[in-house]
């Protein structure tokens, strides 16, 4: 056989093998996205979080250096920073020389006998497209250039922005502008307490609901229903909430206290969501009843 063909047929091999889409099943615990991954030849459980910058290990299971940073969870609670070098294989994936903060996370899932490894923020994936299918609990991990596949219509999309390596939508709800962070690490949707006020017309509290913050701290808090949130050239008639303070919460990034609410699970499951992070897009198809009723084109 010619060794040009073969070379060729090699080349066209390897080629549609880097093509196709890296698919990665995960489990849902407490409401959050947790998937097996290895650092550093530790593997374990991590939570996919869109609501974190970059690579957090556990600092119970990695050791680090010192930093002179800082972060605040819900609480008000300061923690300091350790950083490492790190490297991440997620399915076929593979990211090398990241610097990882190190943070206590061992307080996660403790209830479910789970020691979660760390989190992965979206610093890892931004040249890539994640697809998250609540429905089949699966992730699908794409080069943005191999996207789009040839797939319907999405019933609803917008763009967002990078705030503190986040994405973050611009929203509208009455007359105040708000910025909700999407944030698949976070089980329910959050918004900043002290803007109460300022919402009251389109805001219903009718219970409460205890949250823990990135520093352990529970709290109880008031809970409801916002109301026509608009996204872009589209609404939501209604959108459960808690209502927790943000003022002083940084996570991983100093940015994160221009940032009005979070948008979670309670939201995100009805939705097969994709995000084209190079785009800068995020997509959503129905996966259920009840998202029809959830995100309207106004």
């Amino acid at each position: 056989m010619n060794s040009r063909f073969i070379a060729a047929t090699i080349t066209l091999f390897l080629l549609s093998i880097s093509l196709q889409a890296t698919t990665i099943p995960f489990r849902l615990v407490n409401k959050i996205i947790v998937v097996q991954a290895k650092v550093n030849n530790i593997s374990g459980y991590f939570i996919l979080d869109s609501g974190t910058t970059s690579l957090v290990l556990n600092d119970c299971c990695f050791r680090g250096w010192p930093t002179a940073e800082k972060v605040q969870g819900i609480g008000g609670k300061e923690i300091d920073v350790y950083k490492a070098r790190a490297t991440l294989f997620l399915g076929e994936l593979k990211w090398s020389a990241i610097i990882a903060k190190l943070l206590p996370l061992d307080h996660l899932f403790r209830s479910k006998n789970i020691q979660i490894m760390g989190l992965i923020g979206m610093d890892i994936l931004n040249r890539y497209v994640l697809q998250i299918d609540y429905k089949n609990l699966t992730l699908e991990i794409e080069r943005e250039q191999d996207w789009p596949k040839a797939e319907r219509i999405p019933d609803a999309r917008f763009r967002f922005i990078w705030k503190g390596g986040i994405p973050v939508i611009n929203t509208l709800l009455g007359e105040q502008a708000l910025r909700f962070g999407i944030d698949t690490g976070a089980g329910i949707n959050v918004l900043n307490r002290s803007l109460t006020p300022k919402v009251w017309s389109n805001l219903d509290l009718n219970h409460q609901r205890r949250v823990i913050g990135l520093d352990g701290q529970s709290q109880i808090v008031s809970a409801g229903t916002i109301h026509r949130l608009i996204i872009g050239e589209f609404f939501c008639p209604e959108m459960k909430v808690v209502l927790a303070p943000l003022e002083h919460f940084k996570g991983s990034s100093s940015q994160f206290n221009s940032v009005d609410g979070f948008i979670g699970y309670e939201f995100l499951h009805h939705f097969k969501t994709v995000f084209n992070f190079k785009r800068r897009t995020i997509a959503l198809y129905y996966n259920d009843e009840e998202a029809k009723e959830l995100i309207v084109a106004h």
